[in-house]
């Protein structure tokens, strides 16, 4: 689905629970990162369910990854280092999900999730 369709079908089921879960899970520590392409990595940002890499990366994974940085406009209308583009690499490929372009999201703010994180960077990208 193209983002400005999802766009509007979430404006008139705001209150579906398909949003609603994965909004709630999304900010309560259930995943470690999401394996979206472009689109979901907008839509990510739109919502503000990302942490900003810059911010969440130590700085020697951040360096391995800051020319596979992928920015898109918050709510707000700033621009977030929101996801990291694989697309591509070995794992992606492997992936076999029907689209080309993927990213990956990082969602989990305790210290293992980022430790799950940069270990997954390690590996996808080495």
């Amino acid at each position: 689905m193209r983002k400005d369709e999802y766009t509007k079908e979430y404006e008139e089921n705001a209150n579906s629970q398909n949003y609603i879960m994965f909004l709630t899970t999304s900010m309560a520590n259930s995943y470690d990162v999401i394996i979206t392409n472009e689109e979901g990595a907008e839509y990510c940002a739109m919502q503000g369910v990302f942490y900003p890499l810059e911010v969440y990366l130590d700085s020697t994974v951040y360096r391995k990854i800051k020319d596979r940085i992928y920015v898109a406009k918050g709510m707000d209308g700033a621009e977030y280092e929101c996801a990291v583009d694989i697309s591509g690499t070995d794992f992606a490929k492997s992936l076999n999900v029907g689209y080309e372009d993927i990213y990956i999201v990082f969602f989990g703010e305790e210290k293992h999730s980022k430790e799950v994180a940069q270990s997954l960077i390690d590996y996808i990208i080495r």
